[in-house]
């Protein structure tokens, strides 16, 4: 039998704080060996990354092994020195951290961050020390690296700032990498490319492999054994065709129906049935549903119209003088109803929307709110109609005031546009506090006593206080655990069934998409490249790059035996209805 480069056996973590301890890891037990890739899977808090953690020896303050043993590479590293552990970090365990932007220097360039992991890995010659660099960086698959080295991490994309750290971490030639959440915040075409090139590694090198995410459908494409965690325990353990197919708990269950484009025919799973919408107009107060052709038959509650937008560049002798972020754009969000506007980093998405807001002018075409030309609207002007259009960031830790509490921000916009007194105020927080399923209670919090799907909700709640007709949805849920993703998503369609409220939902997962839009636009480039119900792109795509966005989605790799028990048997439904597409002309490339 084949001698584990890891042996973790009965291990138990304890954090202390202020004179109370809690167990984030319990009688956990792994064994890694080389050449395997393992993923160890479950939602914040179920003590992935302490496992990872502990065995790099990197617990935070007042974290302890208080019981069981890690031996790496034969060496029993449970409670090590410092100095053993070094030799061991980068060496025999490169560590692949979850925030490039945290785990990157932004004042040092790239080359140099990577030379100090070659040096030391140790017996390097200095004049060697260069082409190790360039080299680490060429196996991480960078273009240009003579280039890279000599940029800072702000110059790079996501992407390229991600395999940066993958350079760092090969640059130790070690045996075992651990990916902590690598590709949780990037687009899923990044995410395969750097997963793709992740797995080449394992493969050629024989290198081993150890996947923290919350992300089960990454698990099941990637990884030889999964590893499910709840409340710091391993739930069930195995092969990912088998845990799929047939998971022990009800716990693994639940991250199965809820992650996004997991379905065993390889297809993504799309919630709207048949013939069904969401409410529109005076019936959509009522919550009473009306048909697609119905809906299809009103006015849209915004239309973008032609619109182009161009940013003036920084001089050059030989370069373009603008920048087209978007061309020519055109699109509707139906009344009472959501349209999804997917693409990658630099697709134009956030551009769009921003000229939606009227934060900005475009360059060419017209904006239109519930009939009404915004586009040329000065800003005094432009507020009455803003109680009718709010938007939800991406972040919503970074969108609420530290200082608030839950309730002062939800009711904040009440006080801002002069709704009501103060007693109509405190009505309506509790009223919003029911909407998005928070007790009355959290009104008295502030947002860093919330998880994320907590404080996500607040900023659901205060966007919704002053009654708008559109919601702006920015990447709502892309940082959020599968299951908590999956409770704000039904949470938003259950508002719109109950209020009628129409969302412009911003997105690069299309497996998000899937469960929340009536239809879909595909942004590349600055270009529609195609636009339609959500179920006839899905099934139907006509683009090549909306066929690249779905072949990316996690989960869609691995093969599934036909015969599946009831609760993974999702049949994707199709809407009443013609798919458009708008093929554009999309301009140059940009820079990353």
């Amino acid at each position: 039998m084949t001698t584990p480069l890891v042996e973790i056996t009965s291990l138990s973590v304890t954090y202390s704080r202020e004179g109370r301890s809690s167990a984030a890891v319990t009688d956990l037990s792994l064994r890694i060996a080389p050449g395997e890739t393992v993923a160890i899977v479950g939602e914040s808090g179920s003590g992935k990354s302490t496992t990872a953690n502990a065995l790099l020896g990197l617990l935070a303050a007042g974290g302890r092994v208080t019981g069981g043993t890690i031996r790496v590479g034969g060496v029993d590293t449970t409670r090590a020195s410092q100095r053993v552990l070094r030799g061991i970090r980068g060496r025999v365990i490169g560590l692949v951290p979850q925030d490039p932007m945290v785990a990157l220097n932004p004042t040092l360039r790239v080359g140099p961050q990577v030379a100090e992991a070659v040096r030391r890995r140790g017996g390097v010659p200095k004049r060697s020390v260069n082409a190790e660099v360039l080299e680490a960086l060429e196996a991480a698959g960078l273009d240009n690296v003579v280039l890279r080295a000599r940029q800072y991490p702000h110059e790079l994309s996501g992407g390229m700032r991600q395999r940066v750290l993958i350079a760092s971490a090969l640059a130790g030639h070690p045996q075992l990498i651990v990916a902590d959440e690598p590709t949780s915040a990037l687009d899923v075409t990044v995410q395969k490319r750097i997963l793709d090139h992740l797995a080449s590694l394992v493969a050629s090198r024989g290198i081993s492999l150890l996947i923290i995410t919350h992300d089960l459908g990454v698990a099941a494409d990637r990884a030889d054994r999964v590893l499910v965690m709840q409340g710091g325990r391993v739930v069930e353990q195995g092969r990912p065709a088998d845990i799929l197919v047939s998971p022990a708990k009800e716990y693994t269950r639940r991250l199965i129906a809820a992650a996004p484009g997991l379905s065993p025919d390889g297809r993504v799973k799309v919630r709207h049935a048949a013939g069904s919408a969401a409410p529109v107009g005076s019936a959509a107060r009522r919550g009473a549903a009306v048909p697609l052709e119905a809906a299809a038959s009103r006015a849209p509650i915004l239309s973008i119209v032609g619109v182009s937008k161009d940013y003036r560049l920084p001089r050059s002798p030989d370069g373009e003088r603008t920048f087209r972020a978007i061309d020519s754009v055109t699109l509707d969000v139906p009344t009472g109803q959501t349209l999804a506007l997917v693409g990658e980093s630099g697709s134009g998405k956030t551009t769009t929307l921003r000229v939606a807001l009227g934060l900005e002018k475009p360059t060419a075409g017209r904006v239109l709110f519930d009939g009404t030309d915004i586009t040329d609207t000065r800003w005094s002007e432009l507020r009455p109609l803003r109680q009718r259009f709010q938007l939800v960031h991406q972040n919503p830790y970074s969108s609420l005031d530290p200082k608030f509490t839950v309730g002062q921000s939800i009711i904040e916009p009440l006080v801002s546009f002069g709704i009501g007194d103060r007693v109509s105020r405190r009505a309506r927080l509790r009223e919003l506090l029911d909407q998005v399923a928070l007790p009355a209670a959290f009104a008295d919090r502030r947002p860093a006593e919330l998880s994320g799907g907590q404080r996500q909700r607040v900023a659901i709640a205060r966007a919704l206080s002053v009654k708008p007709d559109l919601v702006f949805l920015d990447e709502p849920v892309s940082a959020l655990d599968v299951s908590v993703q999956e409770q704000i998503l039904t949470l938003l369609a259950s508002l719109q069934n109950e209020l009628g409220v129409s969302y412009l939902f911003i997105s690069h997962d299309l497996a998000v998409v899937a469960q929340i839009a009536h239809r879909v636009a595909v942004l590349n480039r600055g270009a529609v490249v195609e636009h339609g119900v959500t179920a006839d792109v899905f099934t139907s795509p006509q683009s090549p790059y909306t066929r690249a966005l779905l072949d990316a989605i996690p989960g869609r790799a691995r093969s599934l035996p036909p015969s599946l028990p009831p609760h993974l048997r999702i049949e994707s439904a199709k809407f009443a209805g013609v798919s458009g597409r708008h093929p554009q002309t999309s301009p140059s490339g940009f820079r990353g």
